[in-house]
């Protein structure tokens, strides 16, 4: 069978015949695997080798087979693993930041949640704002603002090219050119506008990863405005989110199909786009 491998990471893959660079949101094929292939990740000073071989099942990564293909999803975190912690109080309630290098843990004494960050961060600040704990994650490429309330305990997270963060305002540049502003009060955390790039935002390369962004984040709303007036007719936010499930990972494949882990499981979204809007979504 034909396979595939994606990955979120720069890495080298090895076999006892041939040695590749699979370099990061890159894929690679292969006729069929007939041997082990050993994968080593690239430009990290703590390495953690690990095998992709029968039955194809990891933590390091995720398989499903698609149109007679067997698709293989290298997932971050693979390193050796250094936690930041940091407690906070507001009003009397205590709560925990723990930041590690492929996780960030934030608990309460009455819940808990653990956000898998989708690649490698090389700096973090962690701080927060009223019942908001946040952190901003950095590396050359991309950043991350991620915000916990820890009053509903629920996480919110916003990637962009770049993201700067001054006296409770964050600004972020989006990789799709648009610019959202967002600040954080007494309230907790509130967007204040959107810039949006139009060319980017009817341009098929965005739609389908902007919605799925969208529906990553738990913003329903502001999926629906991806969707055709007649999806937008039969689709409310609460059937956005019983359709979709909690998304914790996504993969563009192409320009109309993209991987997820919904609900922890495996699930490939294929998207028809007509002038810019999304007509038909099927898995």
């Amino acid at each position: 069978m034909k396979t595939i491998i994606y990955s979120t990471f720069d890495c080298l893959l090895k076999t006892p015949s041939l040695e590749k660079e699979l370099l990061s949101k890159k894929n690679i094929s292969f006729d069929e695997i007939n041997e082990e292939i050993s994968v080593y990740p690239m430009g990290r000073s703590k390495i953690i080798p690990f095998t992709i071989s029968p039955p194809f099942k990891s933590p390091f990564y995720k398989t499903i087979i698609y149109n007679d293909a067997r698709l293989i999803f290298l997932l971050d975190g693979i390193y050796v693993q250094n936690v930041q912690v940091y407690n906070f109080t507001h009003n009397g309630r205590q709560s925990r930041v723990e930041i590690a290098t492929k996780e960030i843990h934030f608990s309460t004494n009455r819940t808990k949640k653990i956000l898998h960050l989708p690649q490698h961060f090389d700096r973090f600040n962690c701080d927060k704002s009223y019942h908001i704990n946040y952190v901003l994650c950095e590396n050359c490429q991309e950043s991350l603002f991620v915000a916990f309330n820890t009053i509903n305990g629920k996480v919110k997270t916003f990637d962009g090219e770049k993201i700067e963060l001054k006296n409770n305002q964050i600004s972020i540049k989006c990789k799709n050119g648009d610019n959202l502003n967002l600040y954080l009060d007494k309230d907790g955390l509130k967007q204040k506008e959107k810039t949006f790039n139009e060319k980017a935002f009817y341009n098929p390369l965005y739609v389908a990863n902007n919605f799925m962004n969208e529906i990553k984040k738990g913003e329903y709303l502001s999926a629906l405005n991806f969707l055709s007036p007649h999806l937008k007719e039969i689709h409310s936010s609460l059937s956005l989110q019983e359709y979709f499930g909690e998304i914790s990972y996504i993969f563009p494949i192409d320009l109309y199909t993209i991987f997820a882990l919904s609900n922890d499981k495996e699930k490939i979204y294929s998207f028809e786009i007509e002038k810019g809007k999304i007509v038909d979504i099927s898995d």
